[in-house]
């Protein structure tokens, strides 16, 4: 009697599960294929805007198709905020001062939402070329 019904609940549980974890298995295959998907690159325009501060590009690259959401990058005492982050280069300018390069920050951190689901969190340890 309800086998009928029981099929089309069971169906539209898969397709809605598939809807739900289909942005993290793409996310997960988009690293698995370029480990190198998510990079933070320094620019080489420095402009001195003051006493001790200077503007700085900041060039992040992403190569997934999923948006990534409320992107969050801590570098030392230095932090960028993105509302979304897409596919491709987003060139973005902040102001540091000379005590936040003199300090030479080694940790940093990477938060974000893909697609708005699933929360997460990268701590890294880096170390700065030149200095050992």
């Amino acid at each position: 009697m309800f086998s009928g019904f029981n099929y089309v609940l069971t169906l539209t549980s898969l397709l809605i599960l598939a809807v739900l974890f289909m942005p993290l298995i793409i996310f997960i295959w988009d690293f698995i294929q370029n480990p190198t998907c998510l990079t933070i690159i320094p620019g080489e325009d420095v402009t001195p805007i003051g006493d001790n501060l200077y503007n700085i590009s900041i060039v992040v690259s992403y190569c997934s198709n999923v948006e990534l959401r409320d992107v969050l990058i801590q570098v030392g005492n230095i932090t960028i905020e993105f509302p979304s982050l897409r596919k491709g280069n987003v060139t973005r300018e902040i102001t540091v001062s000379v005590s936040d390069l003199e300090q030479a920050p080694t940790e940093g951190r990477i938060e974000a939402s893909i697609a708005g689901l699933y929360k997460f969190s990268l701590n890294f340890k880096y170390r700065v070329k030149g200095v050992s």
